[in-house]
């Protein structure tokens, strides 16, 4: 092991985990290991890396071997006799190996009849392993950002919680604390709201609804914990949770009574779902890498981020921690070169703007000091702001126009980003009607940019 990787696993694990899937048709491995990490960070505190083998020890880092195979098993669920599997785990410690046979899970979904849940049953075995495994002597963690939020809680997941459900609710943040951390950010509470919700909403109505309430000082973002009966029984991400992207409210379907009070599953299901909105939240779209936690095919949970999920989230809370709107200008800048589609990335670089220190003054800001992508980005805003703020529109519109410009005069046709932004730059610099002293448009004078069909890389 070099010691570079050996560098990478201290940093970021307390315990590599050699594991063995035997019948990956029922669960594939990287299912295995998000449920084995969600298990071992909640349970004994480990933040566990996967390998096929162990490699050389490296000081610091604990070395386990874990084996997931599954057993014919009959079952009979509310008269109803299932033939399915149930999972077998097996676990060395260091302290020799020691198993535990699972129960197959099944639910009677109401839109796919009796479905099996292999991965809830496998969090469930975990659960009883919990106390018998060793636990972390030490968790190194990153440098974090606190996200303030204000949780709005709905009438029908307080009666369902009782005088637990400020308990259920930290179980969901620490769930998704868990998985952001790795991209430098933590959930900090702030305070609470009790809402009633429309029992004839679906989510994104309710999410509507949230979104119209002011956001307090004291917070960055909302999160709204339902538990209504519509929000139930989901089968996918994007219907246990919703959020604006960007936006400042998200809403988490609580799943406990569908799954039939999985406490365990219920909490880290809905807390990977609540990372997973947080990070739209911070403009963060969807991206097509299965297994991770911004894809848009997640099924179950997951652990992982992608290197571009968590460079996004991090320029994201750089720029809203940070009172020189320079710098923020320059972490977003950098962040959203990530995003192929020029529209998530302006609208992820004015958002977060306006979400931290705010975009700054017309006139504040040098544009040659700024790449095309931020010169387009704050043009865009500043045009937005000309339309909306008549008594100030003039010197909105003129700002707006200098920034155009400037992505104008600086796109090189070598940068992907030049024949991104080279139509939007020009729209913007049309919809400036700001000239010069001797009457020519601002924008007028700016170099065509050369289009190429394959820019050299």
């Amino acid at each position: 092991m070099t010691a570079l990787l050996a560098l990478t696993l201290a940093h970021a694990a307390t315990v590599e985990v050699a594991l063995d899937v035997e019948d990956a048709g029922v669960l594939t491995r990287s299912q295995v290991e998000s449920v084995a990490w969600h298990a071992l960070s909640r349970d004994v505190g480990h933040d566990a890396v996967f390998v096929e083998a162990h490699g050389p020890a490296v000081p610091g880092i604990e070395q386990w071997t874990m084996r997931v195979s599954w057993d014919p098993q009959v079952i009979k669920v509310d008269g109803h006799i299932f033939a399915t599997l149930a999972p077998r785990l097996r676990i060395d410690d260091g302290s020799g190996e020691r198993q535990w046979l699972g129960t197959a899970l099944v639910f009677d979904h109401p839109e796919h009849g009796w479905v099996s849940l292999p991965d809830a049953a496998l969090m469930r075995t975990f659960d009883r392993a919990r106390g018998k495994l060793a636990e972390a002597t030490w968790h190194a963690l990153p440098e974090t950002h606190a996200l303030r939020v204000v949780v709005a809680v709905d009438e029908e997941f307080r009666a369902d919680w009782g005088e637990h459900w400020i308990d259920a609710v930290h179980a969901r943040i620490d769930r998704a604390n868990a998985v952001l951390e790795r991209a430098g950010i933590a959930l900090t509470v702030t305070g609470y709201e009790a809402v009633d919700s429309d029992d004839a909403a679906d989510m994104r109505a309710m999410l509507r609804s949230l979104d119209r309430l002011e956001l307090p000082d004291r917070a960055d973002l909302r999160i709204g914990m339902t538990g209504q009966v519509r929000a139930l029984s989901a089968t996918d991400m994007e219907d246990v949770a919703v959020a604006f992207v960007p936006g400042q409210t998200l809403l988490i379907a609580d799943q406990r009574p569908a799954l039939r009070s999985l406490a365990s599953w219920d909490a880290t299901e809905e807390g990977t779902a609540m990372a997973h909105e947080v990070l739209h939240a911070l403009g963060v779209p969807h991206l097509a890498v299965p297994g991770q936690l911004m894809s848009p095919e997640k099924a179950g949970i997951v652990h992982s981020l992608s290197p571009v999920a968590a460079t996004l989230a991090r320029g994201a809370m750089e720029a809203r921690s940070t009172l020189d709107p320079m710098r923020a200008l320059l972490a977003l800048e950098d962040s959203a070169r990530q995003l192929s589609d020029r529209r998530d990335a302006i609208s992820f670089i004015t958002h977060n703007m306006q979400a931290g220190i705010g975009v700054p003054y017309p006139g504040l800001v040098d544009p040659d000091r700024l790449t095309p992508l931020g010169n387009a980005a704050l043009g865009r805003y500043y045009l937005r702001q000309a339309r909306n703020s008549p008594t100030d529109a003039d010197r909105y519109r003129r700002t707006a126009a200098l920034h155009s410009r400037a992505a104008l005069a600086r796109l090189d046709p070598r940068d992907e980003w030049g024949s991104l932004l080279d139509e939007f730059a020009s729209a913007l610099c049309d919809e400036s009607p700001w000239h010069d002293a001797e009457g020519r448009a601002v924008c007028a004078d700016a170099p065509a940019v050369r289009r190429v069909e394959n820019p050299p890389r």
